[in-house]
């Protein structure tokens, strides 16, 4: 925590600092990154190799190892799947927005991205750092602890999309005057605003089980659902939707909730059968043998 907003904080104060003190504009923005990157950098590698770490870092740990490598790229795909595909879809969404409602609803669309990811922001946060507590004891045995990880991240994530979601469709127009009140921009990013979230409010289930698969090794399932999500559903319906459907502008924002209520229902019930079938054999208590008796003579 201290080494993200560490950065975060440096890089708030250098920003303006850099860009209207020392007039040095887009140039100042970047070097502000940099600075407090390299901050952030600097921070943790002294704790890593301080006395405040557990776990330090040696040279004679730091070699090339195929299968760790392997291990760390299928468990990492998932998330790197997930990151390269949102500027994907923001052309997708942008193009088709553009074709049916113009200038105004490309920059409606943009808002849209950002609110979305705000409200994400916290269920990735719980999601994420469930991680290591499941997959601590996952390693030690306690599959209790394991099971009940994932039902209370689950419950907070969905809690919290669920009151998320109602407040957006309360007052859509509240989140969208955050970043523009311009009202031509009002009319049209209110609908919209409240369709696009129309499948958020159990998005969180499908986080945590995405987490969950990566936490037990099961890199690959987590993988799975990020590109059904994203490749096999959102983007085909992004221009399948407006086609069949007369709604035209109001159809393409609909592929988003249809894909996420979709993928997390296909989620759920595939997780329930992954962690059944995991836990099947591992939770059933070991029988001891029977008692053999010799007799003697």
């Amino acid at each position: 925590m201290v080494t993200t907003l560490s950065g975060c904080i440096i890089n708030i104060i250098l920003d303006p600092l850099f860009i209207f003190t020392f007039h040095m504009g887009v140039k100042g923005a970047a070097l502000a990154t940099i600075f407090s990157q390299m901050v952030s950098c600097l921070w943790v590698m002294t704790f890593l190799l301080g006395k405040g770490s557990v776990l330090k870092l040696h040279k004679d740990n730091l070699f090339f190892d195929l299968y760790t490598l392997k291990e760390i790229i299928v468990l990492g795909s998932a998330s790197f799947f997930m990151n390269m595909s949102e500027g994907v879809l923001n052309v997708c969404f942008n193009r088709q927005v553009s074709v049916y409602g113009g200038d105004v609803a490309v920059s409606a669309m943009t808002i849209l991205f950002s609110i979305f990811q705000f409200m994400l922001l916290p269920v990735e946060s719980v999601a994420q750092g469930s991680q290591p507590v499941i997959s601590f004891n996952y390693g030690a045995k306690r599959y209790d602890r394991v099971k009940e990880t994932i039902c209370i991240a689950a419950v907070v994530t969905v809690s919290f999309t669920f009151i998320a979601t109602s407040a957006v469709m309360a007052y859509p127009q509240v989140f969208i005057r955050i970043f523009n009140a311009d009202q031509a921009l009002l009319e049209i990013g209110v609908p919209m605003l409240r369709i696009y979230v129309g499948g958020l409010f159990i998005l969180g289930l499908n986080s945590t089980f995405q987490q969950s698969y990566n936490s037990l090794g099961q890199g690959t399932r987590s993988f799975f659902f990020a590109f059904f999500r994203k490749v096999i559903l959102l983007i085909p319906l992004i221009y399948i939707l407006p086609s069949v459907l007369p709604f035209g502008l109001y159809a393409v924002i609909l592929a988003e909730p249809v894909s996420d209520i979709i993928t997390t229902l296909s989620n759920t019930i595939y997780f329930r059968h992954f962690l059944n079938r995991l836990f099947l054999h591992k939770e059933q208590p070991c029988t001891p043998p029977p008692t053999t008796f010799s007799h003697s003579s």
